[in-house]
């Protein structure tokens, strides 16, 4: 039998990204990649709270874009591929589809953003 927080938890988080970027670095780099990523992703989040308000479907997809990635970079694989959906759809000229992943990733993130702080805990 499965424990369905494990199930979501794995979902949503994989540590053997920043598992293996420790090994290809230092385990030190860790907390540093952590707070950056904080920052930046914080930053982004507003920037496509903006995007949705304003209709700006070009600085949707660049907030989404460089938001992806960095969540990628840390393991973050469910908010990662939300906002792939969302510059998939955008690309693909589907702008309410695009919108609609982008109001998903958006509500994906606190969760995320607590999974990898979490994390950030277990390296104490």
């Amino acid at each position: 039998m499965t424990d369905s927080n494990s199930s979501r938890r794995a979902a949503s988080f994989d540590p053997s990204v920043l598992e293996q970027l420790a090994r290809d670095t230092d385990v030190a780099v860790i907390p540093q990649v952590i707070d950056m990523f904080s920052i930046d992703g914080n930053r982004h989040l507003t920037q496509i709270e903006s995007a949705l308000e304003s209709f700006d479907d070009k600085a949707l997809s660049e907030a989404v874009h460089a938001l992806s990635g960095i969540a990628a970079s840390c393991g973050l694989m469910q908010l990662s591929q939300s906002l792939n959906e969302c510059e998939n759809s955008l690309r693909g000229n589907d702008k309410e589809e695009g919108r609609a992943h982008a109001r998903r990733a958006l509500a994906l993130a606190p969760s995320a953003f607590k999974l990898l702080f979490e994390y950030l805990k277990t390296l104490d």
